[in-house]
């Protein structure tokens, strides 16, 4: 794959840069009690969409590369190229680098070498990521720029498909640490699936049964309020994005995020993005996600998605998710439900307007309907735990009663359901026109 130009100079911003489209969303059909066996689910409401196969046969040579890069040797435009094709690889999740020689990509789960990647100096490894990684990426900030302050550069990239710019370019999140704070940058990419998963996908990948799926399609349907939960790279994002497209497309719904990551299927939907405090930077200037998502309640939302919480920001989401945006929805890092609710209570207790551990766990009880445990498994994103919140707090030891509705035994390599959910649960999902069907529970 060829190396962009070179930068003329112009701002990064009045760059042409790919549309995305929106996959068409049709409306949604509640499911009735007559639905088919999960063996034989039809995923019908899904929208149907084409996507390109990718050829990265490069089209130019190496000559004309040098001749674009003429910094660059020719040892440098060989490991340009490749990381460009890394980049662009789909089968690989995430690339990160180290240094010149020190570059690494993740692929079915396990973290290799790139051998054929090495940059003949650090100049020409800090040229590349000025010059591709962050001219594609949304900030003015450099490597080379002067300022103590950019030693810590964040953004979206979006790097087209040179070509072919009629393709959907890769999205990914970067996360860059430069000098002086370390001799050679350090850089994270992070990246997206070039299009959007639906359930069905999942499902054929091994990711749930597909009992499950339809589970969950009925919660996205029914407004359940969800967590999701798991590692990075255990695809929390991946399947939020996918069950919004059983969203009600009337719904608005805003989306609060460190980085800009998710894309959601619904014409009215904002898009909401801290600002990080960098070190020796002036601190009021920074946006914080509590501050967001406490924001989100004057905005008049329908439902409320925040990437992930970190902080103080599970308590507003608490109190938004609570205050009539049904079917909110947020991620978390943990590795268990058990731990998720853990979190989410010592989460809470760092707002600026903290409560008693007590009260959070109520809140928390009353608030979220379902967990869902992801984790990675040997190159899987697998569904471990469907776990239902019920409102039940222990006076004893101030525990939250939970269900385990599914389960994924990793040693037969199968999902069974557990049990069945609560009335109060189905009541609650059967009031928004979503049932329950028995079949997707059967044997328990």
């Amino acid at each position: 794959m060829p190396l962009p130009t070179r930068p003329d100079g112009t701002d990064p911003e009045k760059r042409p840069t790919p549309s995305f489209s929106q996959p068409e969303v049709q409306q949604p059909v509640v499911p009735v009690q007559s639905a088919p066996e999960p063996a034989i689910v039809q995923y019908e409401d899904a929208p149907e969409t084409e996507y390109a196969v990718y050829d990265e046969t490069p089209t130019i040579t190496d000559e004309e590369l040098a001749d674009e890069y003429e910094a660059f040797s020719p040892e440098d435009v060989t490991a340009a190229r490749n990381l460009l094709g890394l980049l662009n690889d789909p089968t690989s999740s995430e690339v990160v680098m180290n240094g010149p020689t020190a570059i690494f990509f993740k692929k079915d789960g396990a973290r290799v070498h790139a051998d054929d990647v090495k940059f003949s100096s650090v100049e020409a490894y800090h040229q590349f990521i000025d010059d591709v990684i962050l001219e594609y990426t949304d900030t003015k900030d450099r490597i080379g720029n002067k300022g103590a302050e950019n030693f810590l550069i964040e953004g979206q990239l979006t790097l087209p498909d040179f070509e072919d710019e009629t393709r959907p370019p890769l999205l990914a999140r970067v996360h860059i640490l430069a000098p002086p704070v370390v001799a050679e940058a350090k850089v994270t990419v992070a990246k997206k699936s070039r299009h959007q998963l639906t359930v069905e996908d999942m499902v054929n990948s091994g990711s749930m049964s597909a009992a499950m799926g339809q589970f969950l399609i009925a919660i996205a349907r029914g407004r359940a309020t969800t967590v999701f939960s798991g590692l990075s790279g255990s695809g929390k994002t991946t399947l939020l994005e996918g069950l919004s497209q059983y969203f009600d497309p009337n719904d608005r719904i805003v989306v609060v995020e460190d980085t800009p990551e998710l894309r959601l299927p619904i014409a009215d939907v904002v898009y909401l993005h801290s600002t990080a405090a960098k070190p020796g930077a002036d601190a009021s200037k920074a946006v914080s996600l509590e501050w967001l998502v406490s924001s989100t309640n004057r905005m008049r939302p329908d439902r409320i998605i925040v990437g992930e919480v970190r902080g103080g920001e599970m308590s507003e989401f608490l109190i938004a998710a609570n205050s009539g945006a049904d079917g909110s929805m947020t991620t978390l890092h943990a590795s268990s439900p058990k731990l998720t609710l853990d979190k989410m209570i010592s989460l809470s207790l760092k707002a600026i307007s903290s409560k008693s551990e007590g009260s959070v766990a109520r809140d928390i009880a009353s608030t979220v309907q379902i967990i869902i445990q992801m984790a990675l498994i040997e190159g899987r994103h697998i569904i471990t735990h469907i776990e239902e919140v019920t409102r039940v707090v222990r006076k004893e030891t101030g525990g939250i009663v939970t269900q385990t509705l599914f389960a994924y035994d990793r040693d037969r390599d199968t999902f069974t359901p557990q049990q069945r959910p609560t009335a109060e649960l189905s009541s609650f999902l059967a009031q928004r026109g979503v049932e329950i069907d028995n079949s997707w529970f059967r044997g328990v």
